[in-house]
């Protein structure tokens, strides 16, 4: 079993204020291609509610990654008669902790924090999290290949 560690959020969101603290953990992103240079660490958040993993502007941009392709993207709370966005999207190779090593497709948007993990991510990975123990385990699940 590959454990990562919760990291609460030590920083105040505007927009909500009184929210917990978001379950984070240490990832490490590289560019699939040209990989001669070390990974960099970063933190994600745990985001269920997110189909692709998302990245700021500012990770892609540090990273050098190359965009691919688009995707539209409505944000939650969506508005009554919202149109999609479109917004780049990017191969990055993701590490967790020695629990998670592959190349998405992520969505470069505006974004604080800088990096969500969506479920193209979390759909492979058996996730138990222990908030009062500031605790995240991952491991690989059944869509991953793992017994």
């Amino acid at each position: 079993m590959k454990r990562g560690e919760y990291v609460p959020s030590r920083v105040s969101f505007p927009d909500a204020p009184g929210d917990p603290d978001l379950p984070m953990v240490d990832v490490s992103l590289s560019s699939p291609v040209g990989e001669d240079r070390a990974p960099s660490p970063a933190q994600a958040v745990l985001d269920t509610g997110s189909g692709p993993t998302v990245l700021s502007p500012h990770l892609r941009e540090s990273l050098d990654l190359v965009p691919t392709g688009e995707r539209e993207v409505v944000t939650f709370p969506r508005d009554l008669g919202e149109k999609a966005r479109t917004y780049p999207v990017c191969p990055v190779r993701v590490g967790i902790n020695g629990a998670f090593d592959e190349v998405v497709e992520a969505v470069v948007m505006p974004l604080y924090p800088d990096m969500l993990l969506g479920r193209d991510i979390l759909n492979k990975l058996r996730i138990t999290l222990d908030a009062a123990g500031s605790l995240v385990t991952l491991e690989l699940g059944a869509k991953a290949g793992a017994p």
